[in-house]
C-alpha cells in the first residue's frame, strides 16, 4: 500500500517539475522570438536607413570640401555607420541560447535591450537622414 502511494507521489511530482521546465522552456522560446522579431524590424529600418546614406553619400561627393551642408551630412553618415556597426557586432556576437540552460533568460533579457537600443539607433539616424534629404 505505501508503496503504491509512494510511486503514486513520485510521478505526481514528476509530472510538477517537468511542467515547470515546459513553462520556463516556452517563456525562454517567447523571448527569444520577440528578440528576433526586434532584430528583423531593425534590419528593414537599417536597409531604409542605407539607402538614404547611399544618396547622401553621393550628394557629399558632388559638394565643395567647404561646403556648411557638408559638415551636417557627415555628421549624419557618422550615426548611420554607427548604427550599422553595432548592429553587425549585435549579429556576431547573438547566439540563441539552450531552453533548458539557467542562464538563458538573463542572456536574451540583455539581448533584447542591446537590440531595442541598436534599434532606436538605427531609426534616429534614418529620421537625420531622412530630415537632411533635399525636399523634390
Amino acid at each position: 500500500m505505501y508503496k503504491n502511494l509512494l510511486i503514486v507521489l513520485l510521478f505526481a511530482f514528476s509530472g510538477l517539475f517537468f511542467s515547470q521546465c515546459s513553462d520556463k522552456e516556452v517563456e525562454i522560446t517567447k523571448l527569444q522570438k520577440e528578440t528576433e522579431y526586434i532584430h528583423d524590424e531593425a534590419m528593414q529600418d537599417m536597409a531604409k536607413m542605407n539607402r538614404i546614406g547611399r544618396q547622401l553619400k553621393k550628394e557629399v561627393g558632388a559638394l565643395d570640401s567647404i561646403a556648411p551642408r557638408r559638415d551636417s551630412i557627415v555628421g549624419v553618415l557618422v550615426k548611420m555607420k554607427a548604427a550599422e556597426e553595432e548592429m553587425m557586432d549585435w549579429m556576431k556576437n547573438y547566439q540563441a541560447p539552450d531552453p533548458k540552460s539557467a542562464e538563458a533568460k538573463a542572456y536574451l533579457d540583455n539581448q533584447k535591450k542591446l537590440i531595442e537600443q541598436n534599434h532606436r539607433n538605427i531609426c534616429d539616424a534614418l529620421r537625420a537622414g531622412e530630415a537632411i534629404m533635399p525636399k523634390k
